[in-house]
């Protein structure tokens, strides 16, 4: 794993996205004086501890994958479709309107207002049972 720096983004492999405010280095020894070091991050969304990291970037929107849900400032909310990159647009995002009465428009970060990730949109889902 690269270096975790403050205000760098990471993305946990339960899905939260959080902006990194400080870090530890917590070394700990076994019986026989061998040592590991753990990182802890401590972020706006609480501590968490290196191994929880999927992944990282001080770019939020490295850190948005397929099948997330995007909340633009205007309200209006969007199924991530693919993350593209282009040398004329940068990073950005195709999306596709839950209705799908349109699609094929790109986003860029300036237009987000908020992120609900594939894995935390799935923790909240209530299944319907099936006879």
């Amino acid at each position: 794993m690269l270096k975790i720096k403050v205000n760098d983004y990471i993305r946990t492999k339960k899905g939260s996205i959080a902006k990194i405010c400080a870090y530890q280095d917590l070394k700990t020894y076994d019986e026989n004086n061998i040592g590991v070091t753990f990182h802890s991050f401590d972020t706006d969304k609480g501590t968490i501890a290196d191994i929880e990291v999927l992944k990282h970037s001080s770019n939020i929107i490295d850190l948005i994958e397929e099948g997330d849900i995007i909340v633009l400032k205007d309200g209006r909310k969007y199924e991530v479709l693919k993350m593209s990159w282009s040398k004329l647009k940068g990073r950005h995002i195709h999306i596709i309107n839950p209705l799908r009465l349109e699609g094929g428009k790109d986003i860029f970060i300036d237009d987000i207002k908020s992120i609900v990730t594939k894995e935390m949109f799935k923790s909240v889902e209530y299944r319907m049972e099936t006879n």
